[in-house]
């Protein structure tokens, strides 16, 4: 009889090894190892080494743009003041009023 004691007891422990830390079975969720977390960490970051110079170029260039676009808005706004007014800015001439610069119109 105790034989057969010794054998449920083995039976039941293998099970209990099974469903807590042995090989994956249907329904069982099996955790990321601390190897595995630590590739996709590496990675992660090597991609965002590569992309890092790109993702910087497309911001100067689009600083560049948002900058030459506000010139433009400035060059039409002159034109269409000087257009609106006959060009006076054009025809003032800057004189000196005591230590100050003034433009007559």
């Amino acid at each position: 009889m105790t034989s057969r004691s010794n054998d449920d007891d083995y039976t039941k422990e293998r099970a209990e090894i099974g469903r807590d830390g042995g090989a994956d079975r249907q329904g069982q969720q099996r955790a990321f190892t601390l190897i595995e977390l630590l590739v996709v960490m590496a990675t992660v970051a090597l991609l965002a080494a590569i992309l890092a110079p790109a993702t910087q170029r497309a911001g100067r260039h689009a600083r560049a743009v948002v900058c030459q676009s506000q010139l433009r808005q400035w060059g039409v706004g002159f034109a269409a003041f000087l257009d609106e007014y006959d060009s006076p800015i054009a025809d003032a001439q800057p004189r000196r009023v005591g230590s100050v610069l003034a433009t007559v119109l």
